[in-house]
């Protein structure tokens, strides 16, 4: 019975354990919701404001369209060379080469249930 008692005890302390991840985890996710919404706005905003790019071609970009293409053209990154003072473009870049990085490991960390398949879609945020 005393066996029984500690299992029941280290059952109810792991759930409690459980609990408060779960907590912590909500938390990280609004949190991680809120900042990403922002930064996609912000973003939006930046790119209205290139008056080098096409409204089609900021349509496409800001939907995230066409990501596999990106790297073979320099649209983008010419219209924010010429409009951003060169600061403002290095700062830029820095700060989205590590945004990349940070979500590339929430990805692949299974401590934070966020997995490949999350997805964001026109503005809305769904799991899939």
């Amino acid at each position: 019975m005393v066996e029984f008692c500690k299992a029941a005890a280290n059952s109810a302390g792991a759930a409690r354990n459980a609990k408060r991840l779960d907590e912590r985890l909500y938390d990280f996710y609004l949190e991680f919701l809120s900042q990403t919404t922002t930064l996609q706005q912000y973003t939006a905003l930046l790119i209205d404001s290139l008056p080098d790019l096409s409204l089609e071609r900021k349509t496409v970009v800001k939907a995230g369209q066409y990501t596999d293409e990106w790297t073979k053209q320099t649209d983008v990154s010419q219209a924010l060379e010429a409009n951003l003072v060169q600061e403002d473009n290095e700062s830029f870049h820095i700060l989205m080469t590590r945004l990349l990085d940070v979500f590339g490991r929430l990805l692949k960390d299974l401590r934070v249930h966020l997995a490949s398949t999350d997805k964001v879609w026109s503005g809305k945020h769904c799991m899939s």
